[in-house]
C-alpha cells in the first residue's frame, strides 16, 4: 500500500572526483585518463603539459579536487604547481606521479604541500586507491617507494654501524689476510705471531661486526670498504 504516495524514480548521485593531469607527455597523459575514465567515480576534467597551464585551467573555471603531476615539466615544474596550489588553492590537493624514486625529491614534494607521491611503475589498482584515500582525507607514499626508502634508512643504519667499530693496525691486517682466503697458519706465518694470537684476532673482529662466522666477516668487511678488492 503506497498511502496515497505517487510512485516516483529515485536518482542516487555519485560524488564524483574531479582530475587535472599534468604531465609534458601526451602519452603518459592518454594512458592514465583511460585508466581514471573507465569507472563512474572519478572524472578527469582537464589536462596540462605543465604548472603554467593547470593555473590557467583553474582561472578559466575549471574545480578539480585533486590535480595529478609530474614534477619534471617545461615553464613551471611539479615542485612549484605544489607550492602555488598549496598557498592560492588550498582546497585542491595534489598527487605528485614521477619516475623519481629520490628520496630528496619525495621529501621536497611532500614539504611543498603534496599528499601523495606514487610511481609512473605503479599498479593501477594502488593509483586509485590512493585518490580515494587522499581525496577522503589522507596520505599516500607508493608501497614500492616506501620500501626503497626503508631499506635504504637500513642501509644507512648498517652504515653508521660500520663507523662505531674501531679496529686495531693488526686487526685490519688480518682481516685483509682474512679476506684472501689465508688460514690461520698462513697468517701467523706471514705476521710472525702465534697461531692462536691470530684466531684470537679473529674472534674478536666476528664480535666487533656481530658477525656470525668468518663468512659474514668477509662479507661486512667487503660491504664497507674495509679491505681491498
Amino acid at each position: 500500500m503506497c498511502y496515497g504516495l505517487h510512485q516516483k524514480t529515485v536518482t542516487f548521485y555519485i560524488s564524483m572526483i574531479r582530475i587535472i593531469l599534468a604531465d609534458d607527455h601526451h602519452v603518459v597523459r592518454d594512458g592514465i585518463k583511460m585508466l581514471l575514465n573507465s569507472g563512474e567515480e572519478i572524472k578527469v576534467i582537464g589536462e596540462a603539459s605543465d604548472g603554467h597551464q593547470v593555473l590557467s585551467l583553474i582561472e578559466s573555471g575549471l574545480d578539480p579536487d585533486i590535480v595529478i603531476s609530474d614534477l619534471s615539466m617545461p615553464v613551471m615544474d611539479g615542485f612549484s604547481l605544489i607550492s602555488k596550489l598549496k598557498t592560492d588553492c588550498p582546497g585542491i590537493k595534489t598527487i605528485v606521479l614521477s619516475v623519481s624514486d629520490d628520496e630528496n625529491y619525495v621529501t621536497q614534494a611532500f614539504n611543498n604541500g603534496c599528499l601523495g607521491y606514487l610511481s609512473k611503475s605503479v599498479q593501477p589498482s594502488e593509483l586509485l586507491f590512493a585518490i580515494r584515500h587522499i581525496h577522503s582525507g589522507g596520505r599516500y607514499l607508493g608501497a614500492d617507494l616506501g620500501t626503497k626508502m626503508v631499506e635504504r634508512a637500513m642501509q644507512g643504519k648498517k652504515q653508521e654501524r660500520s663507523t662505531d667499530i674501531n679496529f686495531t693496525s693488526r686487526e685490519t691486517e688480518i682481516l685483509q689476510l682474512i679476506a684472501q682466503g689465508c688460514t690461520n697458519n698462513e697468517i701467523a706465518e706471514k705476521l710472525f705471531i702465534s697461531r692462536r694470537t691470530v684466531e684470537g684476532h679473529r674472534q674478536n673482529l666476528i664480535e666487533k661486526t656481530a658477525s656470525r662466522n668468518t663468512a659474514e666477516l668477509i662479507g661486512f668487511a667487503f660491504r664497507y670498504g674495509l679491505i681491498l678488492n
